[in-house]
């Protein structure tokens, strides 16, 4: 398999890449490779929706998908699978939407997994179809938009000591 991210690619000579692999699944576990973990703060839950506000902008989540207890003003992790985010040059209606910078896209058959950058330095990942990709003309670098669907937030439970 040949990744390719920022300008290195996955051959021997090249390790910022394998090296930039064990620190994400080091610090996420290999099934958290293609999620997105974004941790901030409740400002308002109600019987439908959670709103968290973190550093890369305000999200919304479904009240359902939270365990009893979440209380305002108190910081939670959630996470969006990078197959449901979206992706465009214009800026989505969507409620969870966030401006980033395309750092670099990744190659696997069909499909691309697409590394981003939002202002605050968070690093977002999407999976699309090569054929989504190519109708626009992007380089390294270029202005994008990812958004997702409220019901595709999910906050883990905490854990228990």
């Amino acid at each position: 398999m040949l990744v390719v991210l920022n300008g290195y690619c996955n051959e021997p000579r090249n390790q910022p890449l394998l090296a930039l692999n064990q620190v994400d699944n080091a610090l996420h576990g290999a099934t958290g490779f293609l999620d997105n973990i974004l941790s901030g703060v409740v400002e308002q839950m109600d019987d439908d929706a959670l709103r968290i506000r973190s550093n890369s902008g305000t999200y919304e989540l479904p009240s359902a998908h939270v365990e009893p207890g979440v209380l305002k003003g108190v910081e939670r992790e959630f996470v969006v699978s990078a197959d449901r985010v979206s992706f465009s040059v214009e800026e989505p209606s969507a409620t969870n939407r966030v401006k980033c910078r395309l750092v670099s896209e990744e190659f696997i058959g069909s499909v691309v997994t697409v590394h981003c950058e939002s202002a605050d330095g968070h690093d977002f990942k999407l999976q699309l179809q090569e054929r989504d990709l190519t109708q626009y003309e992007l380089k390294s670098g270029s202005r994008v938009w990812l958004s997702w669907n409220t019901e595709d937030a999910h906050v883990p439970p905490t854990q228990q000591e």
